[in-house]
C-alpha cells in the first residue's frame, strides 16, 4: 500500500508541476483509444521517432526509452493473442501500462508546447482544432466505476461536460488524508491500473478548462476484487 501511495504522490507532484505554470490549453490530442492495438503500436512508434532528437522536447518524461519498452512489451503480448484467460490478462496489463506511458508523454508535450500549435505538432501527436476559450464548467456527473479486466485496475466513465474540456481524476483510500492518486484524462473515460487488490478506493473527478480546475463530481467508492486462488 505504501508503495502505491508513494507512486500516487509522485503522479500528483508531476501533475502539479506540469500545470501550475500556466492555464490548461489542451491543444494536444492523443486519439489512440479509437485505434486497434496494432495501429496504437504503429502510431506510438511514429511519435517516438519524431520526438527523438527534437529540440522542442529535450527531456521527455517518461523517457522515450521507457515509452519504447512499453510499446515493445505490448507488441509481444498482442502477438500472443488470441490466447487463454492468462494471455488476455497479460495483454490487458501491457495495454494499461502502454496507455499510462502515452498519456504521461502527452501531458509532457502539452506542457512543453505551452499552447504553441507548431511545437505541439512537431511531436507527431494530433493537434486540436481551434476553438473559443472555455469558461467555468459545470461539475462532472454520472460517474460510474467498475473493476477492470486486470487485477488492480478500475475503469471509470462519466458524462461529457464539454467537448473541449479535460478531466482530473483523483483517487484515495482515505479522503481525510488527501487525494494522492491523480490522473489526467482527455475523454470522459479512464482506465487506472497498478492499484491494490481488495482495497476500497474513493473517487472524484474535476473538469479542466482554460481557467483551471472547475467543480468536482460527487465522491463514489469501489472495492477492488482479489485475485482468484
Amino acid at each position: 500500500m505504501k508503495k502505491t501511495m508513494k507512486k500516487g504522490k509522485r503522479q500528483e507532484r508531476k501533475f502539479q508541476q506540469q500545470f501550475s505554470a500556466f492555464v490548461l490549453l489542451l491543444i494536444i490530442k492523443l486519439e489512440l483509444a479509437k485505434l486497434s492495438v496494432g495501429d496504437k503500436i504503429v502510431e506510438a512508434r511514429e511519435i517516438v521517432r519524431k520526438m527523438l532528437g527534437n529540440l522542442n522536447f529535450p527531456d521527455p518524461d517518461p523517457s522515450l526509452a521507457d515509452v519504447t519498452l512499453a510499446i515493445d512489451a505490448l507488441e509481444v503480448a498482442e502477438g500472443a493473442m488470441p490466447g487463454g484467460p492468462e494471455v488476455t490478462i497479460i495483454r490487458d496489463e501491457r495495454l494499461a501500462e502502454f496507455n499510462t506511458k502515452m498519456s504521461d508523454l502527452r501531458n509532457y508535450v502539452e506542457f512543453k508546447s505551452k499552447g504553441n500549435r507548431e511545437i505541439g505538432a512537431s511531436s507527431g501527436m494530433k493537434i486540436r482544432d481551434s476553438y473559443s476559450p472555455v469558461g467555468i464548467l459545470s461539475a462532472t456527473e454520472w460517474v460510474k466505476a467498475r473493476n477492470g479486466a486486470s487485477i488492480g485496475s478500475i475503469v471509470l466513465k462519466w458524462k461529457v461536460v464539454n467537448k473541449n474540456s479535460g478531466y482530473r481524476v483523483e483517487l484515495s483510500t482515505n479522503p481525510a488524508q488527501g487525494w494522492p492518486i491523480v490522473v489526467e484524462a482527455e475523454k470522459a473515460l479512464a482506465n487506472i491500473s497498478g492499484l491494490i487488490p481488495g482495497e476500497k478506493y474513493y473517487i472524484r473527478i474535476a473538469t479542466l478548462s482554460r481557467v483551471g480546475f472547475d467543480g468536482y463530481s460527487e465522491i463514489i467508492a469501489i472495492r477492488l476484487t482479489l485475485p482468484l486462488e
